[in-house]
């Protein structure tokens, strides 16, 4: 039953149907008291690989990930290769597509070695998928290499050949990429016919050929181009946050096509109303999923009151639902995997439930009367921009491609400025890689940092900013609209001259007080996006009830530590060594849960120093030790409580997929729960998708953890999924940590960033003195080692403000 529905594309009533079995197998079992024979473990593989399958096409790729990785513990040839398909295209839908290829890879070896025939569609899918992940990874001559070994493989096949391959926009980009224009074209040419008898004129899929076709004639008016990437856009913003099953690859392929059209754009003319026609098509694109999670977070601040915000919550979750069936019609469209009476159903369905949304949508809209305003900003102008800038504040915003950048700058009297620079994305990661690996010190011996790379921080400046710097500089705050690698870096770090050496004082780092530091002249903030920044100005009036502050730390991963059992966080300091907050520990062991980590107990310090900065009250506001736990937040956010505060803090770990078995997203850790879990929301892991369904008025979100500001490697946005979670949940701005941090001096930062605040102009500032007082009166006093200043970079620059980062003094 349950192949019966995955081919007829009812994957919801496949999984239940491989749920049935599975519950019928466990029960013979119990009855016969057999257990572990060869077949009943071939049963258990082969329901692991339904169950994966049909959660993969339902867009949970999650729990697909669990099953696939169930079934590939077996070992068994033909279904451990089926696994390692699976995983393939999950990382293929995550964008992870350097692990995409060596899932495809590793199956694709189990093919050879099984002696699978070429011809068979099973082994053409995974030459597909490998094919996918280099163009993906823009190593197009290794994915020519296979495409072509694809076609020789399928000479006796030319049906699949010709449905599946022969004329795929992929297969059209990997010929241009690699010189083969006029193949390109043809195949470009063939794409369109067939699409617009699939899809018609109008859908997405037809509209990008059409894009990627003109672009390689390279002929045209550029106006005329310059409409037709618009309306591509608006049909991309239309399927934004659907659960499209190429959605990763789609934004990689029409950010190539961005690419290649402000290479145009800068190369023909860079007039003003040029350079803003291009900065806006670059801030369409650059906004995706960030860009619907404020708008939706923006509605809900509208809101007049609670029964408004539960209104649009249950619109938008109703709006997701509606995106995964308009997939599921796509898909057996596009594939004749489903029966016409499966269609026709499908088709109802989605029938019904766009009239669903539109009746919300209309209460919503009577609601909230600036619903369209909010909802209007998906279609960015570069006004929008410009008018959300304080006189004071100048926008620089980079875009980083496969062969060249491109970098704006813009201020509130609407001026725009912009260049290309000769410098492409994998350049920018070795940069910011160098500086990085300057910073964090080896095995943490302390002399290893004093050789900060000042060359690649200068470098830097020169190559970003400085050809820009008589617009920028009377700015007194810049907010950066960065990608990739860049968001991963305290622009605040970079050096506005060349320096030649460091002074080597008596005091180990004094000498890093006196270089030329961004941070010295203009306060810093990074937002995902421009448009991202008018959203969370807008409607932003704050209730002025609202306590100071909430502080989450210290929580007990181990729930059966003794009581009194301590650990000495600052042991090696004592033998020149630095201790850092990090979970390395975990990444070398066979297996890692929540107990593994190492517990943080310096961070109750920090909480409590601030509170006390701020007033808070210690019996209500903070949760320290076995009250820092999962249960308690979602109580808060239910009841209301966590909309009551204005600034949050959580310090502890930060964690990512792989640091712990089974994490397959982003997780702040909190106190393991005593006995067993209860369910998801009480296993001690805050997920990001947790996250999302808090319920937040807070100006500031504080992660004092580490790496909580790691970028998705492929991703257009330039920011963690905990980032994105919290913006979502309705935290104006976040404080995201980009490495390790180090406990006593982030203790002094955070207390310093709030007595600032109180008279700062912005949080940005806040942060810009902070940070300068670190650095200029830091001084570690623990341990009986040296004593060294704060004036390296590691201890007053780990940390970017993201989001608003303007505000003004804060209500009394």
């Amino acid at each position: 039953e349950a192949y019966l529905a995955l081919a007829e594309g009812e994957n919801l009533e496949a999984l239940g149907e491989a749920t049935d079995a599975r519950e019928a197998l466990t029960a013979q079992r119990a009855s016969s008291g057999a257990c572990g024979s060869r077949n009943e473990i071939f049963r258990d593989m082969e329901l692991d690989i339904l169950s994966a399958t049909a959660l993969l096409q339902l867009g949970d790729l999650n729990r697909a990930e669990t099953y696939a990785r169930s079934a590939l513990f077996f070992q068994d040839r033909v279904f451990g290769r089926k696994a390692l398909q699976i995983l393939g295209r999950i990382k293929l839908r995550q964008g992870r597509f350097h692990d995409a290829l060596s899932f495809a890879l590793m199956a694709k070896k189990s093919h050879r070695e099984s002696c699978v025939p070429l011809t068979t569609p099973e082994r053409a899918e995974v030459n597909r998928d490998i094919a996918l992940s280099l163009t993906a990874l823009n190593r197009f001559d290794s994915a020519h290499s296979v495409m072509e070994e694809l076609k020789r493989n399928l000479e006796t096949e030319p049906e699949i050949w010709n449905n599946l391959f022969a004329s795929s926009v992929e297969r059209g980009i990997v010929l241009r990429e690699t010189g083969r224009h006029e193949e390109a074209k043809a195949v470009f040419g063939h794409a369109i016919t067939k699409l617009e008898d699939q899809f018609g004129k109008n859908h997405y899929k037809t509209a990008e050929a059409r894009m990627l076709l003109a672009l390689t004639e390279d002929e045209g008016p550029l106006d005329a181009i310059t409409k037709s990437l618009r309306e591509l856009l608006a049909l991309w913003q239309e399927r934004t946050g659907q659960t499209i099953s190429d959605q990763a690859g789609q934004s990689i392929r029409l950010k190539w096509i961005v690419e290649d059209y402000l290479s145009r754009v800068f190369a023909e003319n860079r007039d003003g109303e040029r350079l803003g026609n291009a900065f806006e098509i670059a801030e369409t694109l650059r906004s995706g999923m960030v860009q619907q999670a404020l708008v939706q977070t923006a509605l809900r601040r509208l809101a007049p009151d609670a029964k408004t915000r539960d209104l649009i919550r249950r619109q938008q979750d109703m709006q997701q639902k509606l995106g995964v069936l308009h997939q599921r019609l796509s898909d057996g469209e596009s594939y004749a995997q489903v029966s016409s009476g499966t269609l026709e159903n499908l088709e109802t369905k989605i029938a019904e439930t766009e009239s669903a949304v539109a009746q919300m949508t209309d209460a919503v809209r009577s609601a909230v009367p600036d619903y369209d305003t909010a909802v209007g900003l998906l279609s960015f102008k570069l006004a929008h921009a410009t008018g959300a800038l304080k006189p004071d504040e100048a926008i620089v915003a980079l875009t980083s491609g496969r062969k060249e950048s491109f970098v704006w700058v813009l201020t509130s009297d609407g001026r725009v400025s912009g260049q290309r620079i000769a410098k492409k994305q994998a350049d920018w990661r070795d940069d910011v890689d160098a500086v990085r690996t300057s910073i964090e010190p080896t095995d943490g011996r302390l002399d290893d940092m004093m050789d900060f790379d000042t060359k690649t921080a200068y470098g830097l400046y020169r190559d970003l900013l400085q050809p820009f710097e008589d617009h920028w500089s009377p700015a007194k705050h810049l907010i950066f609209v960065t990608d990739t690698a860049l968001a991963s870096l305290p622009m605040g770090m970079l050096l506005r001259t060349p320096v030649t050496s460091i002074a080597n004082d008596d005091q180990m780092f004094a000498g890093f007080k006196d270089l030329p530091w961004l941070i010295r002249t203009h306060a810093i903030s990074m937002t995902p996006s421009a448009s991202s920044l008018v959203l969370l100005r807008q409607g932003d009036v704050a209730n002025e009830q609202r306590v100071a502050f909430l502080g989450v730390g210290d929580p007990i991963f181990d729930p059966d530590e003794a009581p009194g059992q301590e650990q000495v966080v600052e042991a090696n300091q004592s033998r020149g060594k630095l201790v850092l907050r990090t979970i390395s520990t975990t990444r070398g062991l066979d297996k890692a849960g929540l107990r593994n980590l190492p517990r943080l107990r310096d961070t109750a310090e920090e909480i409590e120093a601030i509170a006390d900065v701020l007033g808070a009250d210690r019996e209500r506001d903070i949760f320290i030790g076995t009250r820092a736990n999962e249960a308690t937040m979602r109580q808060m956010s239910q009841d209301g409580t966590l909309r009551n505060y204005r600034i949050l803090s959580f310090a502890t770990h930060g964690l990512v997929p792989g640091d712990l078995d089974g994490l397959m997203s982003p997780a702040l850790a909190l106190s393991a729960p005593r006995g067993e879990p209860q369910g998801a929301w009480d296993d001690g892991l805050l997920t990001a998708e947790e996250i999302m369904e808090l319920d937040l008025d807070a100006d500031w979100a504080i992660l004092s953890a580490c790496n909580t500001a790691e970028a998705q490697s492929s991703s257009t946005e330039a920011f963690s999924g905990l980032g994105r979670a919290f913006f979502y949940a309705g935290a104006r701005s976040l404080m995201l940590s980009n490495w390790p941090v180090h406990s006593d001096s982030t203790r002094q930062l955070m207390v310093s960033l709030f007595k600032h605040e109180a008279t700062a102009s912005s949080r940005a500032e806040a942060l810009r003195r902070a940070s300068l007082e670190i650095m200029d009166n830091g001084v570690s006093d623990k341990g009986d080692g040296p004593r060294f200043s704060y004036a390296h970079p590691l201890f007053w620059a780990p940390f970017t403000l993201v989001g608003d980062g303007g505000g003004g003094k804060p209500a009394s």
